[in-house]
């Protein structure tokens, strides 16, 4: 046996020789009288096994949305109250008027920054 039947032989996808040998194996292992019931076994496992996968799949989709829509609940819920107190802000800074408070006494001068 060369180098060639190393390389070709269980490399990769599984070509026909390699499902030939499987198929031989398991005829060996379990005869012909069991293999209908063998397969059909197989073939609800499988299918078993996809349907846990696609139910998984779909509370992991269902969560994603949940985080989601509570992340634009929460941005809606912040940003709802600053945006209507924001409503009646200046647009513009020279739309500031600035008033003194005379009768205040706890207001002590302070210098300006700058």
């Amino acid at each position: 046996m060369g180098p060639l039947f190393q390389i070709g032989f269980f490399s990769g996808a599984p070509g026909p020789g390699e499902l030939i040998l499987v198929f031989l194996v398991v005829l060996l292992l379990f005869g012909p009288r069991k293999l209908p019931g063998l397969a059909r076994t197989l073939g609800s496992l499988m299918q078993q096994v996809r349907r846990a996968s696609n139910d998984f799949r779909d509370q992991l989709m269902s969560v994603e949305e949940d985080m989601k829509e509570g992340v634009r609940t929460a941005v809606d819920d912040y940003a709802g109250p600053r945006a209507a107190d924001m409503a009646d802000a200046p647009k513009d800074v020279t739309d500031v008027e600035v008033t003194a408070d005379e009768d205040d006494p706890d207001e002590e001068e302070r210098p300006l920054a700058g």
